[in-house]
């Protein structure tokens, strides 16, 4: 409600003449500009807008199942919790943004460079919140019981330690496509001719007001659908029957 509340007193402002439509058009104008730009056809706008989606999406699957796997193995073992805490602590402070010259000098100006930014934006939050709840589930007894039974360890890790784990994954995965979004849209800023960000930082340079705003509420509506999306999973696969 309050997101709406907020949108009312915007436009009222707007056909008021209180607020400089030149610098804040009003939500209607907004969303009118969205959807022109999206069902226009051979749209850049859509493309660009598909171009960042599919980074997002493969530096997912490259980063969620190796910090779900990494996070599992550093709890069973004190070996390789040994050898791999040292280097999350050294690394996940470190701003992900910072690591882009590297990336382009080592995977060049194409597709690679701006995936494995996206990858390391999401390997360790998915990995420190999935270590989180390994970590919590096997403090508790559901995991002493599973012992007592000397259940196998791989069905111990499937479905007791994930299964139990889910919360804290979703939300890491949750967070950390997230945080890949801002990521891709910040390479796209400076080594990328296509994307999202792309289009935003055009429409900027450009002083095209409306379009900078269209691509500012696409971005808004990915990382909408990623949260209820995430809920939405949690909810389906924390319930027991």
């Amino acid at each position: 409600m309050g997101l709406v509340a907020v949108c009312v007193l915007w436009e009222m402002g707007g056909r008021a003449g209180w607020i400089d439509l030149r610098f804040f058009p009003v939500p209607s104008m907004i969303v009118g500009r969205f959807f022109q730009l999206l069902l226009h056809e051979n749209s850049p706008f859509l493309r660009d807008l598909e171009i960042s989606l599919l980074r997002v999406f493969w530096g997912a699957v490259i980063a969620c199942p190796l910090a779900i796997l990494l996070a599992v193995y550093s709890e069973l073992s004190p070996l390789v919790g040994a050898l791999l805490r040292p280097w999350v602590a050294f690394l996940y402070p470190l701003p992900k943004l910072a690591l882009l010259p590297l990336l382009l000098v080592i995977f060049g100006l194409g597709e690679a460079s701006k995936i494995a930014l996206v990858s390391l934006g999401i390997f360790f939050l998915v990995f420190l919140n999935t270590s989180q709840g390994i970590r919590r589930i096997m403090s508790s007894e559901y995991y002493d019981v599973a012992l007592v039974y000397r259940i196998p360890i791989m069905r111990r890790v499937v479905h007791v330690l994930l299964r139990g784990a889910v919360p804290e994954m979703v939300n890491g995965t949750k967070m950390g496509i997230g945080y890949g979004l801002v990521m891709v849209i910040a390479a796209e800023f400076t080594a990328s001719e296509k994307g999202i960000g792309v289009f935003i930082w055009n429409s900027w340079d450009r002083f095209q007001i409306l379009d900078l705003y269209a691509g500012l509420l696409a971005v808004s509506l990915i990382g909408w659908l990623i949260f209820h999306s995430a809920g939405f999973l949690e909810r389906k696969f924390t319930r027991y029957d």
